[in-house]
């Protein structure tokens, strides 16, 4: 099978039950890739996408650096974060993944495709042995 995945989507490695990948997020940065793992359950027989991401805290976010009070705010956010954290033991993070163009989402696209049928071929090859 011919590979066609390329722009900032690569394929990292490949077993009989699982293929990974990476995504990189359009704005360069490695801290905001997104790693994919198709995986197949032999249990269930069916197929699983498990996505990864690092999330960051970060408590400068939203404050802007031309503030005469910048760096007060930031040690607040930054204090009322650990709080947050300590008192009730959750933190809400959100993060983004950036595609940046359309041949960039459909090589996406493709990479999915591409593991389904990997692994849908393994299976059924993996069938017909234990028959």
């Amino acid at each position: 099978m011919e590979e066609k995945t390329s722009n900032k989507i690569m394929k990292i490695m490949e077993f009989d039950d699982a293929v990974y990948y990476r995504a990189n997020c359009g704005c360069g940065s490695e801290d905001h890739d997104l790693a994919l793992e198709l995986e197949y359950d032999s249990e269930l027989n069916d197929i699983s996408l498990n996505m990864y991401k690092k999330l960051i805290y970060c408590s400068e976010f939203g404050i802007n650096p031309s503030d005469k009070l910048y760096a007060l705010k930031s040690i607040y956010y930054r204090i009322k974060g650990a709080l947050t954290l300590l008192l009730t033991g959750v933190v809400e993070v959100e993060e983004s993944f950036l595609f940046t163009s359309s041949e960039q989402i459909n090589h996406f696209i493709i990479a999915l495709q591409e593991g389904i049928e990997k692994l849908n071929t393994k299976n059924v090859k993996n069938d017909k042995k234990s028959k």
